[in-house]
Parts: C-alpha cells; structure tokens; sequence
C-alpha cells in the first residue's frame, strides 16, 4: 500500500510507547492493589493479556499494510490480494481476542465494585 515513508515507523513508534505505557501503569495499579480480592489480579491480569493482544494486532496490521506485492524476479505476486485479505482476516480475530480479554477484565472489576472489593471512588 502506498504511503509515506516514515509512516511506518511513526505508527510503530507511537503504538509501542503507548502500549508500553499502558502497560506500566497498569502494573502499578496491579502493586498498588495487591491486598485486593483475586478477582481483581484476573481482572489485572485479564487487561494485560489485553494489551499484549493488541500490540500484537498492531504488528500484524503494520506486516499486511505493508505487504510488498512484488515478488524478488520482479513479477507482481499471483495471490497478493488473497494474502492481505487472509492475513487482515487473521489480524481481525487477534483483535476480536483482545477485546473479549478487554471486556472480561471490565466485567471483573465491575464484579468487584458490586462485592465491595474495590471502592468506586463516590
């Protein structure tokens, strides 16, 4: 796919400082939580499965976007849009995971607001 050149590699820059931050801060709120219910280290745990999904996405999504049709005797590849197509087909069920982990870690926190666990913040 045609685009410019850094484009790529703003794309990996910001999502992987992003992703990694994410990441940190949710650790240590995991820390700062540790006397809580186990409930609530799924749930931590659950939102950390989460990003490592998405960052995998992300990559995913980058190798299809930048797929090279051209194979290396310089003819153009047979099946090339069959191959995006799998391959942004497999990306979206990555990220199909990533959201149910997602949405399982809200429910869990959400549980253990219900229960008390956690304070809501009123």
């Amino acid at each position: 796919m045609p685009m410019e050149e850094e484009t790529i590699e703003l794309v990996k820059t910001g999502s992987t400082i992003f992703i990694g931050l994410a990441i940190v801060i949710t650790i240590f709120f995991w820390f700062k939580n540790r006397s809580k219910p186990l409930i609530v280290h799924g749930a931590y745990l659950h939102l950390i499965g989460h990003f490592l999904l998405l960052s995998i996405t992300i990559y995913s999504a980058i190798r299809t976007i930048s797929f090279d049709v051209m194979l290396e005797d310089g003819t153009i590849h047979p099946m090339a849009s069959e191959e995006v197509s799998l391959k942004l087909g497999v990306t979206g069920l990555i990220w199909a995971g990533s959201m149910m982990l997602l949405m399982v870690s809200i429910f869990m926190f959400s549980m253990a607001i219900k229960r008390g666990s956690i304070t809501d913040g009123r």
